[in-house]
């Protein structure tokens, strides 16, 4: 393949798009050696600080890594680097919750129902055990960000048996999302009892293997932060 000369206003850009092309389209594998900078920067027609800039943002994203003396490689992917960088790099408006929201509201909703069936008893032993620890965390001085943590593990719990990690790695991705607005103190669970309370529910309708009652207590532990969305956006669409 060969790599196109640009010109372009947002040169990094485009060199990120150009190798991660380089990268697909020579059938690249985790560990494979990329060109070296002085090759990309020939080829693209671009200086070597701009490309070692490109270079930095693709291993910002867990996509290349660097080996001192060696040059870059392909890295096997995971969501380490993005979940590291996003209270960075996610720039939060109220829309933004809304829109991502309703996608945990479908998504939680689909795998939910679906593994109904595969709850053990020891599963549901571990869900109840997870809630008493988040109960804790309420009912004590921890920080919010620790309720947070006792809720993601909670509901990546959950879903530990659809064998998805891309939608574990989600969950966590939402957990993230959450703790950004409440450092921006702009979103916060107002009564924390009640909080624990609708967890505890969902246990329960799971224990009963009643897909209908799962989803209307999912989408009520949801209500607040529905509510909430409403409340505070000046445009916010009807959620679930």
């Amino acid at each position: 393949m060969e790599l196109q000369n640009i010109k372009s206003r947002n040169l990094q850009e485009v060199i990120k798009e150009q190798i991660k092309y380089y990268i697909i389209s020579s059938n690249l594998k985790m560990g494979d050696a990329l060109p070296t900078e002085k090759f990309l920067s020939d080829q693209l027609g671009i200086s070597r600080t701009v490309i070692r800039e490109s270079l930095k943002g693709l291993q910002a994203i867990g996509l290349i890594e660097a080996v001192h003396g060696k040059g870059y490689f392909v890295k096997d992917f995971n969501f380490e680097a993005i979940l590291d960088n996003l209270p960075y790099i996610l720039e939060m408006h109220l829309n933004d919750f809304r829109d991502i929201l309703e996608i945990r509201i479908v998504l939680e909703s689909h795998y939910l129902q679906r593994l109904i069936p595969t709850y053990s008893q020891d599963d549901i032993a571990t869900l109840y055990s997870l809630l008493g620890e988040l109960a804790k965390k309420c009912q004590s001085d921890n920080s919010t960000k620790e309720i947070i943590d006792a809720h993601s593990r909670f509901h990546c719990e959950l879903y530990r048996r659809s064998g998805n990690e891309l939608l574990i790695n989600l969950i966590k991705v939402f957990s993230t999302i959450q703790k950004n607005l409440t450092h921006l103190k702009r979103y916060q669970t107002s009564n924390p009892e009640t909080f624990v309370e609708y967890h505890r529910r969902l246990i329960e309708s799971i224990e009963r293997q009643d897909a209908t009652l799962v989803q209307d207590r999912l989408i009520s532990h949801f209500g607040e932060a529905i509510e909430w969305v409403k409340n505070n956006s000046e445009n916010a669409a009807l959620l679930i």
